[in-house]
This record gives structure tokens, C-alpha cells and sequence, in this order.
């Protein structure tokens, strides 16, 4: 009896990992899925009764059958994204939660959404609102409008794009994305439909060229595609084969990169890459890559600093051109500049990536709060895993809540949004926005002191 213990763990990490798929997704399968589960089954029982059978101990019993085991987890987390699919992604979170028993934070249940805001037939004024309530739409919605924007923008009639194709690669896109609190689908849309606001509402339209923004679209909906829900000192702390392959460095947005490059290479039907011209592929790799890459919060500091720099001598130009010094003239970016049209993108899709506080107060809100059960979440899968747990991840009040979004907004995003607008005085409007919710922050924790 003793002997058939050495093993358990690993026995029983198997065992949850069919009965949940037993219990919660097997019914809403199709047939051709319901086949490969019983394959799968299949295996399992092959594999139950061998570790039942010998006498291998936990580290043995990994070495031979780990790879049967994140078969099984990536099969169960593909069913998950298919089955949301037809789902708001909160949604398909809160049920996820419940039928796991794993508990959410009180903020969870401040989320606070208008029905009222409720798009029936696509209007590109109202996605070209800041303000856009995404939480409100399927996932399946949420790629119609992809699609549609994308089309908006008439890159894909001007240059023979294949719709369908697109069309494909948004939909694979978004069943790669795992159903978690935040980092899902609905926040890559926020990230592709701020960018779509900003070049709609800017000078960045005129900047950068059709191809650009198009390849920065893309990655803006690749940019977090299956993410997991941690960050990426939790796969450094964990000593994931992801980054021990990056070498810690930039660890989740080499993934996501990766993972885009190899679901283009996938399938013909979703290789946009194909569809454009030979001349123009390494163009778009560039700008999807370096966009990606730039969502990378390690690598902030150093891309304001610059853009700061550049940004000033941009203005100073742009206000006496004839005037300026030879320095600032260097300086200043231009748009006859590949280099510097790339690294406008970079700059923009990071800080709409991080623009939540951009928004309106109970928008960015609702976002913070999903935000914060994520980072809830990390935690206990570090307790659970034995790494060290990030105290400052872990949800303990309101205040130390407010502080965090005060210390985060204040420090990151309005210092970069400030220099944006600097480039592009008609987005202003964000830092606007920031400044108005660091206020109504500041009053929220008085009046959490006062009732206290």
C-alpha cells in the first residue's frame, strides 16, 4: 500500500484533470471532440493502472508521463475557449470559478455594467468611443468587430486581403486565449480598439503607413494569446520550460509572439502573412514582433525616457521649424523614418495596453477589479505550486487596493501617456482622463477613512 502512494500526486493530477473534463465540458463537446476525449480516456486508464503497477516515485512518474499530462491540460483548455467562444468572457470566468470552487474578491462583485450601452448592429461611432463597453459582448461579437474595424480602416479591400482569412486568423486567435479574469480576449480587443480610437483621433493616422497600423492591429490582438493568468516572475520563481527557453527575459511576450508567428504557419486559412506581398513580410513581422515584445512592463522605463527626449524635440520642431536648434531637428521623429514610424507603434501599443485608467472611473474600474483577482488568483497557484508567493499580487483591502491603482497610474501611465500627447496634442484627452480618476481615487479613500 505504501508503494502505490509514491506516485499519488502525480495520479491524482491526472485524476482531476478527466473528471473535470468528465463532469463540466464533455456535454458541450461535438462529436469530433468527444472522440479525441475518449482517446484520451483511453490513455489515461493505460497509464492509471501502469503507475498503479510500478514503483515509480513522483520525479520518475513526471519524467515519463508529463507530457501525457499537459496533452490532457491543453486539451481541457482548448474545450474551455471553444465552449466560451459564444460567451462574454466574465462570464465564462464567473462559471469557471464557481464549478472550481475557487472563491473571488470583493471587488469582483462591484463590477458594475449598462445594458443600456448594448450595441445591436455595429456602428463604428461607437467603437470609436474611449468609452466602448467590451465586457458587454461575446467573444464571437467581440471578432465580428475586429473584423469590421479592420475592414474600416480599408487596408484589406486596398490590398487584396482576403477577408475570410482574417476573419479565421481573429477567431483562432481568440480560442487561443484561456479563459481567465483578465488577460483574455476582451482585454486584447481594449488594447486593438484604444489604438483604433488613437488613429482615428490623432496625427498618428498620417505617421505611420497603412501596412504599420495594420501589422499593429494584428499584434494587438496577439498580444496576449494564451496567456494563463500569471506573470512572468511567476514562471521565472516556477522555473517554466518558457523560461528556461527565454532566459527569463521577457518570458510571457516571447510567448505570445511565438505563439502568433506559429498559428499564421498553422493553417493557410489563418496566414495573413501570405496575403501580402513578398516585400511587405518582413515589414509586418517587424512591426507585430517589436509590438509585442513592447507590452513587456520591463522594458517601460526605458521606452519613456526616450520617447520623452524625442518627443519635446518633436515639439519644439513642430513649433519653430524654422527656429530649432540641429539637435532638435535630429531629434524629432519622422515619418520618412521606418525606424522611428516602428517605434511610434511600439510606444502606442504599450500604452494601450496599460490604458485603463484612461478611461471613464467605472470602466476603469471594472477592469482594476478583474485585474486584481487575477493577480489574487496567481498567488494561490503560487502556494499551491511552492513558489514564492507575491505578497503585493495578493487582494487585502480597499485602501491598500486604492493605493495600488494610485501608485501604479501615477508612476507608469501618466507619465507616458503625458508624453503621447506631447507628439499628439489631440490625444490629451487621455492624460486628462488619468488625472480626473487620481482625483476621484484620492476621494474614494477618504471616504473609505471617513466611514472607517
Amino acid at each position: 500500500m505504501e508503494e502505490d502512494k509514491k506516485n499519488q500526486s502525480f495520479r491524482d493530477s491526472l485524476g482531476l484533470e478527466v473528471l473535470y473534463i468528465r463532469s463540466y465540458l464533455l456535454n458541450q463537446m461535438d462529436e469530433e471532440r468527444k472522440e479525441q476525449f475518449a482517446q484520451l480516456e483511453t490513455i489515461y486508464d493505460s497509464i492509471e493502472q501502469k503507475l498503479k503497477n510500478e514503483n515509480y516515485d513522483e520525479q520518475t512518474a513526471y519524467n515519463i508521463y508529463g507530457q501525457f499530462r499537459k496533452t490532457l491540460k491543453k486539451f481541457k483548455r482548448r474545450t474551455e475557449n471553444i465552449n466560451k467562444f459564444k460567451q462574454r468572457d466574465v462570464d465564462a470566468f464567473r462559471k469557471k470559478q464557481d464549478i472550481t470552487g475557487q472563491s473571488f474578491i470583493a471587488l469582483f462583485h462591484d463590477i458594475k455594467m449598462n445594458v443600456n450601452d448594448y450595441m445591436n448592429k455595429f456602428d463604428v461611432n461607437k467603437v470609436l468611443d474611449p468609452n466602448f463597453q467590451m465586457h458587454l459582448y461575446t467573444c464571437e461579437e467581440l471578432c465580428e468587430y475586429a473584423v469590421k474595424m479592420i475592414e474600416y480602416t480599408k487596408f484589406p479591400v486596398n490590398n487584396g486581403i482576403d477577408t475570410s482569412v482574417l476573419g479565421n486568423l481573429i477567431k483562432e486567435l481568440c480560442l487561443n486565449y484561456n479563459v481567465v479574469p483578465y488577460h483574455n480576449f476582451t482585454h486584447a480587443f481594449s488594447l486593438f480598439q484604444m489604438l483604433f480610437v488613437s488613429y482615428f483621433n490623432s496625427e498618428l493616422q498620417s505617421f505611420v503607413q497603412p501596412l504599420e497600423y495594420f501589422s499593429a492591429q494584428l499584434a494587438s490582438l496577439a498580444h496576449d494569446v494564451n496567456h494563463k493568468g500569471v506573470n512572468n516572475l511567476y514562471k521565472v520563481n516556477k522555473r517554466s520550460e518558457k523560461a528556461l527557453t527565454y532566459v527569463d527575459q521577457a518570458v510571457l511576450e516571447n510567448m505570445h509572439a511565438s505563439t502568433f508567428f506559429r498559428i499564421l504557419d498553422q493553417d493557410p486559412k489563418f496566414n495573413i502573412l501570405a496575403q501580402l506581398p513578398k516585400e511587405q513580410q518582413p515589414i509586418f513581422k517587424k512591426i507585430a514582433i517589436t509590438s509585442i515584445l513592447a507590452t513587456d512592463m520591463g522594458k517601460h522605463n526605458k521606452l519613456v525616457e526616450k520617447l520623452k527626449k524625442r518627443g519635446e524635440a518633436t515639439a519644439r520642431v513642430r513649433k519653430n521649424p524654422g527656429d530649432s536648434s540641429e539637435l532638435d531637428k535630429f531629434l524629432a521623429f519622422k515619418k520618412e523614418e521606418a525606424e522611428d514610424r516602428k517605434f511610434v507603434l511600439n510606444i502606442m501599443v504599450h500604452a494601450c495596453d496599460i490604458g485603463n485608467p484612461c478611461l471613464d472611473f467605472t470602466n476603469y474600474m471594472n477592469w482594476a477589479y478583474l485585474l486584481s483577482q487575477e493577480f489574487n488568483d496567481q498567488t494561490i497557484k503560487e502556494q499551491k505550486k511552492g513558489v514564492p508567493v507575491n505578497g503585493f499580487l495578493k487582494y487585502k483591502d480597499k485602501n491598500t487596493y486604492y493605493n495600488g491603482q494610485l501608485f501604479f497610474s501615477k508612476t507608469f501611465v501618466l507619465p507616458l501617456w503625458k508624453e503621447i500627447a506631447v507628439v499628439f496634442p489631440e490625444l490629451q484627452r487621455f492624460p486628462d482622463q488619468i488625472n480626473s480618476n487620481l482625483k476621484q481615487l484620492e476621494e474614494e479613500k477618504q471616504k473609505l477613512s471617513a466611514n472607517n
